[in-house]
């Protein structure tokens, strides 16, 4: 992923002493609340797209929006791991190098659609058993156009907003920022990492628009 990926966490106490955690070894739950609050949202929000975007949409209806580099061109694969708790582990692919993982800790046997060059429905496939492991694969099912119901989403969010796509793109800083977060809460998107990531998710969609 092209975002700067935090090392350290300094905590200062009132009596000016200070402990520094490794970002690292926090638990996986803690350090997606963290990077999805405000502060850690860095600079204002991005209206080149110079990434890609994947969306992710559970049974629930619940959706999060994650921003990634680039160089990855497609995805690989979604699985479950259970050894107790479960995982899920969504895998990209690119031309050279690794595969890139992005890791749910929600629910992850109950995401229904995942978007991102291509719009995909999963459905259960192959399961594994290996001691305690247990292993679900998922079929990826190709559903359409990426980010169809979030694009018309985004014209009716922008109309009640009262505020045209073009309008809202000449926005700059502080505006920008609040008026993208207005869009996506009525959208009913978060984000899955970053606040910045979803930020310029709505951005992108009114380019498209």
């Amino acid at each position: 992923m092209s975002e700067r990926k935090p090392t350290r966490l300094v905590l200062e106490y009132e009596d000016g002493g200070t402990k520094v955690v490794d970002f690292a070894a926090l638990p996986g739950l803690l350090q997606f609340d963290l990077l999805r609050q405000p502060f850690a949202g860095g600079a204002a929000p991005d209206k080149n797209f110079a990434d890609k975007f994947v969306l992710l949409e559970w049974q629930d209806g619940w959706k999060e929006v994650f921003q990634i580099d680039a160089a990855f061109e497609s995805v690989n694969g979604y699985y479950v791991i259970t050894r107790p708790e479960d995982v899920g582990r969504l895998s990209f692919k690119r031309a050279e190098g690794y595969p890139e993982l992005i890791e749910l800790v929600r629910r992850p046997l109950q995401v229904s659609r995942i978007d991102f060059t291509e719009s995909y429905m999963l459905e259960a496939g192959v399961k594994r058993r290996e001691g305690k492991k247990h292993e679900q694969e998922y079929k990826l099912n190709p559903a359409g156009e990426p980010f169809a119901p979030e694009l018309e989403a985004f014209k009716a969010a922008v109309a009640e907003e009262g505020i045209e796509p073009a309008a809202l793109l000449a926005l700059e800083g502080e505006a920008l920022a609040e008026k993208l977060n207005d869009i996506r809460t009525r959208m009913g998107l978060v984000a899955g990492q970053r606040q910045r990531d979803v930020l310029n998710f709505v951005a992108y969609l009114a380019a498209k628009a």
